[in-house]
């Protein structure tokens, strides 16, 4: 298995450059030995930044943007998908993700089957999803599920309704790709289709027409073969608030959404704030604004794993010199 991402040079963001050092050095502490790292990257990267890629034995190259995905904001993510030749098994994911585990387990999932977890929302509609089979002859796998954003509405609003998802639909995060080209191609061909058809339509909306996840969920109906990945491999700040998992339970962190702040990040301190912002405002800002819903215990075991996340990402800036780096990558951008 090859664990690769997409990193997008082209917009001046310092979000993606933070989240790539984050990856990258997790992956040197826990997963290096097991899985190697292959990094695809669009726009002209920092020379900083290939410095580092380099040093730490990341293996990157220079792609050009999918033009056939134009109208896709993350379209270029498929690009990472491609295998280089047909025995090649990717785990793609997102920048903004932190190794904690050596991942081995997922090494053993056939190579067949594709594996994702839940997304934290449901995005389409049932009448979308009804004119996606009624009208292209594409629909998603049924399976039942819930999204975590439904569980926290509950949790806030004291009920105990839950409602069931029947349409598959998983987090880009982290996707365990099936072998073989095939896969791949109903993916892209399905973005285009489903984009092409809502496009101005009274139904149009982003997740139709500026997603490459609907094609997803779709290319993987017609796959077959799929599971779900356990909430541990693709851990977000929804399930940290639903105290789902302790802190040694988690094998991959996703960082989802950038960290608000009141004022721009300190040059001397970049990948720090980073993290110190996402936690405080993703998690400890809610966790006290909703103290009183929760117990005394779970307020404890929620507090605490934000703290081990946030002082393991800490520790890696540190012991990659991750503010250094992100200091000489400004200077660039």
């Amino acid at each position: 298995m090859i664990i690769r991402t997409v990193l997008d040079c082209r917009p001046s963001d310092s979000k993606f450059y933070c989240s790539i050092l984050l990856l990258v050095s997790s992956w040197v502490e826990r997963v290096k030995p097991n899985f190697p790292l292959s990094i695809v990257i669009t726009g002209t990267p920092p020379e900083a930044l290939l410095r580092f890629f380099d040093s730490l034995g990341v293996s990157w190259e220079i792609a050009e943007a999918d033009a056939s995905l134009f109208f896709v904001p993350t379209g270029n993510t498929l690009l990472g998908g491609r295998a280089k030749d047909p025995s090649e098994r990717i785990m793609l994911v997102d920048n903004d993700i932190y190794f904690l585990k050596d991942l081995r387990s997922l090494g053993e999932i056939r190579t067949d089957i594709f594996a994702g977890a839940p997304s934290g929302r449901p995005r389409i509609s049932p009448k979308q999803w009804d004119l996606i089979k009624s009208e292209l002859g594409l629909e998603p796998l049924s399976q039942s599920w819930i999204a975590p954003s439904r569980q926290l509405a509950n949790l806030r609003n004291k009920t105990s309704y839950t409602e069931q998802m029947d349409q598959t639909y998983v987090n880009g995060g982290v996707l365990l790709l099936p072998q073989g080209e095939k896969f791949m191609e109903a993916w892209q061909a399905n973005i285009i289709k489903i984009a092409d058809y809502f496009r101005g339509t009274p139904l149009d909306s982003k997740s139709v027409t500026k997603s490459n996840m609907v094609g997803l969920a779709t290319a993987i109906g017609e796959h077959g073969k799929f599971q779900w990945l356990s909430d541990g491999f693709n851990y977000r700040h929804p399930h940290i608030l639903l105290n789902q998992l302790s802190f040694d339970e988690i094998s991959i962190a996703h960082m989802t959404g950038t960290p608000r702040h009141d004022g721009p990040i300190q040059e001397e301190r970049y990948v720090s704030d980073y993290v110190s912002l996402y936690w405080q405002h993703r998690v400890l800002k809610r966790l006290g604004e909703h103290e009183n819903i929760y117990d005394r215990e779970t307020f404890s075991a929620i507090g605490e794993t934000t703290n081990l996340l946030a002082e393991a990402m800490h520790r890696s800036i540190t012991a990659y010199e991750l503010d250094a780096v992100m200091k000489d990558i400004r200077k660039t951008l």
